[in-house]
């Protein structure tokens, strides 16, 4: 994803009040969407700062295969019950090393069987 992407996909004013939303579509139905580390962080901006309105937008049925009409279903929240992490990605260029990072501690041979 691009450094600049904003954390959501659209954005609406109305009556002076921001509305955010990030839209998820699925070719038939889905209840499962994948949602980047920058677009819940924009969720929780959102709740924090009451700066704006944020939404996710699941679409269904987007396939003309599906057989039935598209169905848009708005969430304005994530609970934490709902979030399902399996892995999260360190950048080791912004961590801070031990002191004796290349020191050799074990080799392959170490641990032969």
């Amino acid at each position: 994803m691009p450094q600049t992407n904003p954390g959501f996909d659209l954005s609406a004013m109305k009556d002076n009040i921001e509305l955010r939303v990030e839209v998820k579509g699925h070719r038939r139905m889905g209840w499962s969407v994948d949602v980047t580390h920058r677009e819940l962080v924009e969720y929780y901006r959102a709740r924090e700062t009451h700066s704006f309105q944020w939404q996710l937008w699941n679409v269904q049925n987007v396939s003309r295969n599906a057989g039935s009409p598209i169905r848009i279903t708005r969430y304005v929240e994530i609970p934490e019950e709902a979030l399902r992490s399996r892995t999260h990605t360190v950048d080791l260029r912004k961590c801070q090393s031990v002191q004796d990072e290349h020191r050799h501690i074990a080799s392959a041979d170490d641990f032969a069987v």
